[in-house]
């Protein structure tokens, strides 16, 4: 019997079993390097390092590695977005909840779908690939098969 189980496929044809973000979680390491780098010691010697050394000059952008690492913190992903996990403005989710769609595979626009587009930038391709594969060969062929990020 075929597994069509989708709670481990996002609405946007994403496969949340290969989510770099929750297997690596991501967001406890950037706390761990947060705490570490908030450190007043680090934060007096990016004052002065820079001058001391050409290849430390990178350390002329402490506050804005520090504003990386606050917002890092943020990326998490504890549930997959069925379950109620991922972004809580999620319009992709929203939208295929509206429309009563397993996902934008569903969906005869999904290719000129401007909810989609938001993804583009992080993950170049990949949403178009997965959910034509999807509507191609099934939810269950999609998870044994190739899956693009």
């Amino acid at each position: 019997m075929k597994n069509n189980d989708l709670s481990d496929v996002g609405y946007c044809g994403f496969f949340c079993g290969d989510c770099w973000v929750k297997k690596e979680d991501f967001s406890k390491s950037a706390k761990d390097l947060l705490n570490k780098a908030n450190a007043k010691e680090l934060k007096q010697l990016s004052k002065g390092l820079p001058q001391l050394s050409p290849g430390l000059k990178g350390l002329n952008h402490y506050d804005q590695f520090i504003e990386y690492l606050e917002s890092a913190c943020l990326i998490t992903c504890y549930k997959n977005c069925r379950a109620g996990g991922g972004f809580s403005t999620c319009v992709i989710r929203d939208c295929c909840r509206q429309k009563e769609l397993a996902g934008c595979w569903d969906c005869d626009e999904y290719k000129s779908c401007s909810k989609i587009s938001w993804l583009e930038p992080a993950h170049p391709g990949a949403a178009i690939k997965n959910l034509d594969i999807i509507r191609d060969v099934g939810i269950q062929n999609f998870k044994e098969g190739e899956k693009y990020w």
